[in-house]
């Protein structure tokens, strides 16, 4: 009986063993995500971000392809009929009633000679707007970015506070086994433990309630880097994973906006808007110009009618009367030719023979356009001075940005300072608070209060410490060009 059981026993390690390993397999395999890889993922999946790209490759073909309007056009055409009823006959030149197929091939080219200055202006148009979709994507970039920096700060916020949350609830959990002893004898009374087990049990609701905080972060941060499962997602909780410098509290705000304000992908994008509308009046100030250009074309055709092969004397009327003598009024007559038709001439042969060229200069002088080119040129102007405004907009808008991110990343470093002295008093309040509980001096439930300040300490100084760490990241991250660009 005793070999069967330890049969048994050893059957069911077995099965535990394959268990865990089945169970811990995927775990081991699960990626750790660091802030550079969520970066780079944010980056290829971002639906903003993609859409932005999409915008940058329409631009890039626009450009080229103003690139070549200065070329030469050149079309080729062609054209079937039927005709149906009196027509002329294109051998004989006779109106018959008749069908006839007919085809007509061609051949065009045009090229602008000048057309003031518009093709020269719209190429440099297309590298401006390039220009502007490629900075417009940047500052989609640095949006997401910066939404991902505080998903993954909030992911290590929770982080910590869960690890916090569970060795306080371990530390309440050995304080309870060893008053529940004293209870046991005598040394202490009941109440105590009571007060101890209430206390467990309030740091158990803590430490849930910290699990909840961090699924939930996780799962924000999953779904902006669009993972298929995105409450799975596991982070690297390392300090060196979250790489930031305090170098830049090191400058004051004025000196910061004069060495970065060039670097700026909105204040970049309201000047080439402003360049733009000085573009665009030139552009319509053209159509005040008379455009040149030349043509040339080339055309042929074919019929199904007979064709002529030759003439011979008419049979039936070999001669006819071409005129009188002036003297005896006698006729004057002419041999009376007959055409000989035969099959029609092969395609290309009167494709050949039927080939046409034409080739000349066309020239468009605008004259009255009931004033449509007067009011655009003024509404062009109208548009730069707007344009110049917003540029002056937009570099305030960085000034304002930068004082306010310098001056929070400042408070935030002095609250973490002042966060971090009162969670040291705090704990070293509760430690001799410790002492005192086991040795009596102090109810449970005075040490509860003091340990609930203890914590409520350590959770403002993590809040504080990676409120600190985002200010920072944002400045940094508003100063210099968005990764992958």
């Amino acid at each position: 009986m005793r070999n069967l059981s330890l049969q048994i026993t050893s059957r069911m390690k077995t099965y535990l063993g394959l268990l865990l390993i089945f169970a811990l397999g995927p775990l081991r395999g699960q990626q750790v995500w660091d802030l550079n890889h969520c970066l780079l993922r944010a980056q290829k999946n971002n639906l903003q971000v993609i859409s932005a790209q999409t915008d940058v490759q329409a631009s890039q073909w626009d450009a080229r392809a103003e690139k070549y309007n200065a070329f030469p056009a050149l079309n080729a055409g062609t054209r079937a009929n039927w005709n149906y009823g009196l027509t002329q006959n294109p051998t004989t030149g006779v109106l018959e009633n008749q069908t006839i197929f007919g085809n007509s091939v061609s051949l065009t080219a045009d090229m602008p000679l000048f057309n003031g200055f518009a093709l020269r202006t719209k190429r440099y148009l297309a590298n401006l707007n390039l220009d502007l979709a490629r900075n417009r994507l940047q500052s989609v970039l640095r949006k997401v970015q910066t939404d991902v920096v505080s998903a993954y700060l909030s992911v290590l916020v929770a982080t910590e506070n869960l690890k916090a949350a569970r060795a306080q609830e371990e530390d309440t959990r050995a304080q309870i086994e060893k008053m529940r002893e004293l209870v046991r004898q005598g040394a202490r009374p009941l109440s105590d433990l009571k007060d101890l087990e209430a206390q467990g049990a309030n740091d158990r609701l803590q430490t849930v309630q910290a699990q909840n905080n961090l699924a939930m972060a996780r799962l924000q941060l999953g779904q902006l880097l669009l993972l298929e499962h995105p409450d799975s997602i596991r982070i690297d909780t390392r300090p060196e994973d979250f790489p930031v410098s305090e170098k830049w509290l090191l400058y004051s705000p004025d000196s910061l906006y004069t060495a970065y304000l060039d670097n700026q992908p909105d204040v970049r994008a309201a000047r080439i808007q402003n360049d733009l509308a000085r573009q665009q009046a030139r552009l319509t100030r053209s159509s005040y110009y008379p455009g040149i250009s030349i043509f040339a074309n080339w055309n042929s055709r074919f019929v199904d009618r007979p064709s002529i092969t030759g003439f011979e004397l008419d049979p039936d009327n070999p001669y006819r009367v071409i005129g009188i003598t002036q003297n005896t009024h006698e006729n004057v007559l002419a041999p009376n030719y007959r055409r000989i038709t035969g099959p029609p001439d092969p395609y290309f042969t009167q494709l050949d023979n039927n080939k046409g060229f034409v080739v000349g200069i066309s020239v468009n002088i605008p004259i009255f356009n009931r004033f449509k080119t007067r009011y655009a040129v003024r509404k062009a102007r109208v548009e730069q001075e707007k344009a110049k405004w917003q540029i002056r907009q937009q570099e305030q808008n960085f000034r304002n940005l930068v004082y306010r991110l310098h001056t929070d990343a400042r408070n935030a470093r002095a609250k973490r300072d002042a966060a971090r002295q009162n969670f040291e008093a705090a704990r070293t309040a509760y430690d001799y608070a410790r002492e005192k509980l086991d040795a009596g001096m102090i109810s449970p439930y005075d040490f509860s209060n003091i340990k609930t300040r203890k914590m409520q300490a350590e959770a403002r100084y993590i809040s504080a410490k990676y409120e600190y760490l985002l200010k920072l990241k944002l400045l940094e991250m508003t100063l210099e060009n968005p990764q992958g660009q």
